[in-house]
């Protein structure tokens, strides 16, 4: 079971930010979700859930010694109202993050994730609370004038920077497969 606080990530392709360049990956045997029947009556029997996320302002994150973050606000009222404890793991790669979940390292998964066809054969997502919509920032490329691209087409032949394990990696590299 996933808890997923978005639909969409907030960002298409957030150039010049991350540093891994659009290139295919080595395949990976993909993860096949498990079948449990009875999650929720073991954690309860056990009396503690535990909470797989990212360390980031959205999701969960340490403010003056406290927690934080709208996903751990959520699993953790939701843990008060059925009387268990809150036990929280960080993740900071989201090929592990569901690898962790298929092998019960962990209950529950809450953090922003694309919901993708490959993701949905690892895990099962509930319905989004939060959507987002895809954007694409930009920068001048010129001193005196702005230049902007304004259609998918227009990234033919442009060097884009993503995060090789984020879910726009393989968006940009059908779109390259769609522009050869």
């Amino acid at each position: 079971m996933i808890f997923n606080t978005t639909l969409l990530h907030s960002l298409l392709i957030t150039f010049f930010l991350f540093s891994i360049s659009c290139t295919p990956s080595k395949k990976k045997e993909p993860i096949k979700p498990t079948a449990t029947t009875h999650d929720f009556p073991e954690i309860k029997k056990r009396g503690t859930l535990t909470l797989l996320t990212e360390n980031t302002s959205f999701s969960y994150f340490i403010y003056k010694g406290n927690p934080l973050g709208y996903d751990y606000e959520m699993i953790k009222r939701f843990c008060n109202s059925h009387d268990l404890n809150l036990e929280v793991k960080n993740v900071s790669d989201f090929n592990e993050i569901f690898t962790n979940l298929n092998e019960k390292q962990g209950d529950i998964i809450a953090c922003n994730l694309t919901i993708t066809p490959e993701r949905q054969n690892k895990v099962n997502f509930t319905i989004p609370l939060i959507q987002t919509h895809q954007v694409l920032i930009q920068r001048k490329t010129t001193k005196d004038s702005i230049v902007w691209i304004e259609t998918i087409e227009e990234l033919e032949n442009k060097q884009i920077w993503v995060h090789k394990t984020s879910s726009f990696y393989q968006q940009l590299v059908n779109l390259e497969k769609k522009f050869n």
